[in-house]
């Protein structure tokens, strides 16, 4: 068999080969912890921290300030369409004017309030999830209770 000649008019495409691969970002340095009650009141202001951890050697810059997305949301059951009223979702800017960088090692807690729909059900489990905006941001959830 005659080696391959592209001389006699022959062309090859790329059809077939694989696509190019976009980059991954690479994973955040930052972690997220949430400490918070662990029942909430419809209506009411749920408020909480976030701790955000450096745990590298140098310092995190913010800047620009990341934004970051917090919501809840009521588990009422399998295949139930998220009404109106039972979660709500917010995003915002975390407060930058005073904390400029996280320092290598270290950790800036952040007080945290959210609103709380008045329509979200009474008695059912619900999640409550934090995360930093941005490629490959630090996030975190927990588990609340809807109570009275």
């Amino acid at each position: 068999m005659a080696p391959f000649d592209a001389i006699c008019g022959v062309s090859v495409s790329r059809f077939g080969v694989p696509a190019d691969q976009l980059a991954v970002p690479p994973p955040s340095p930052l972690t997220a912890r949430i400490t918070a009650a662990a029942t909430v009141r419809p209506g009411e202001d749920f408020s909480y921290t976030v701790t955000l951890t450096n745990r590298t050697a140098k310092a995190y810059p913010l800047r620009p300030c990341p934004a970051y997305e917090e919501y809840v949301v009521a588990i009422t059951g399998p295949g139930t369409t998220a009404a109106r009223g039972d979660h709500v979702a917010r995003n915002y800017y975390l407060n930058c004017d005073t904390v400029h960088q996280i320092s290598a090692h270290s950790a800036v807690a952040y007080q945290m309030r959210l609103q709380l729909p008045p329509g979200l059900p009474l008695g059912v489990p619900a999640k409550f999830v934090w995360l930093l905006q941005g490629p490959a941001g630090p996030g975190t959830s927990a588990p609340l209770c809807i109570g009275t």
